[in-house]
């Protein structure tokens, strides 16, 4: 027999997206400007010759999106078009479908996603009529590997728009890796897709102006109510970002917001107070609300490592939101906790 060496990836082999990815990279850092974002590998940064924000390149395998300025899409873009052979090219003005998404751009510059056709993909697990009576018999491997799939589609939705199914996600998440998940939970999973049909949502980006925005970290919590004991907790978080235009929404008046990540889990830990739960769900909420928060620091003349924890926080605020009165309570005692 023969043995040949490849000089460059082979599509099907194990390290083809790595190298198409270096490749990718390599190209776009090339282009006059650019720069690889320090808190995502995936997005890079172009900046003009005064540090300023010109545009945007996020990468997802071979689809990207690229946002900038007219001069930007007229030099760098024009130059990547050139450097790689791109197949279907489309403006989010006419509206286009990027990675299961539906993005289009209003006459008053905000950016409307949907997920119509994404969410009319998802199917059910089937479950003929005698295997519907039979709810409490266990799941078989191959039902639950249907399972573990179909969470996946859901997981990609809740996570791009549909906010309003993540508890029901994280449910059947915990069911699908417990080895005592019933024909309950594929029926359950059927109806949350159900659900996901039913209504149909669009997340709207507001324009808002960041050199005065402020970032809104609420986390929530419900105690010892989840799981087939009912001794779990569950924890939910959703960061906003808020228009702050002369100090008005800090001064409790209504305001523009854009909502930019969501999430909604069990909590690994068995706590033993409500104050505990709530506790770890802030901390989740703070700790979303930092990374956003260093992401516009990036883009308002970047991110430097040794110093981002005092120059971050005195140009971007957090405020963290929380109903649980003894956890404000502690937070806002002077002295030791």
């Amino acid at each position: 027999g023969t043995i040949l060496q490849a000089k460059k990836g082979v599509y099907g082999t194990n390290d083809t997206p790595l190298l198409w990815y270096e490749e990718h990279r390599d190209t776009i850092l090339s282009l006059p400007g650019a720069t690889r974002s320090k808190l995502c590998p995936a997005l890079f940064i172009f900046y003009d010759k005064n540090g300023t924000v010109i545009g945007l390149i996020g990468t997802h395998v071979d689809d990207d999106l690229i946002a900038g300025s007219p001069e930007f899409f007229k030099n760098q873009v024009a130059k990547l078009r050139k450097m790689h052979c791109y197949g279907k090219w489309h403006y989010v003005d006419e509206g286009f479908h990027h990675c299961g998404r539906h993005l289009q751009r209003t006459p008053e510059g905000e950016i409307r996603c949907s997920q119509k056709e994404y969410t009319a993909s998802i199917e059910k697990i089937p479950v003929n009529n005698m295997r519907r009576k039979q709810k409490d018999s266990k799941i078989t491997a191959e039902e639950r590997q249907l399972l573990h799939s179909g969470n996946g589609q859901i997981q990609w939705l809740v996570k791009s728009t549909r906010m309003d199914l993540a508890f029901q996600l994280a449910e059947s998440q915990a069911r699908a890796h417990d080895e005592a998940a019933t024909v309950q939970d594929l029926l359950d999973f059927n109806k949350m897709v159900s659900d996901a049909k039913t209504d149909e949502v669009t997340i709207t980006f507001k324009k808002i102006d960041l050199s005065e925005a402020v970032i809104v970290a609420i986390g929530d919590s419900s105690f010892a109510n989840v799981g087939k004991s009912k001794t779990a907790s569950q924890a939910g978080l959703i960061i906003l970002l808020a228009e702050n235009n002369g100090n008005k929404f800090l001064q409790a008046e209504a305001s523009r917001v854009s909502a930019l990540i969501w999430r909604s889990h069990r909590i690994k830990r068995v706590v033993r107070s409500t104050l505990t739960a709530e506790t770890m769900a802030a901390l989740e909420a703070v700790e979303s609300g930092d990374l956003i928060r260093g992401h516009l620091a990036e883009l308002h003349g970047g991110l430097e490592y040794k110093s981002h924890a005092v120059d971050v926080p005195r140009n971007f605020k957090v405020v963290h939101v929380t109903d649980c009165k003894s956890l404000y309570d502690v937070l806002q005692k002077r002295g030791t906790i």
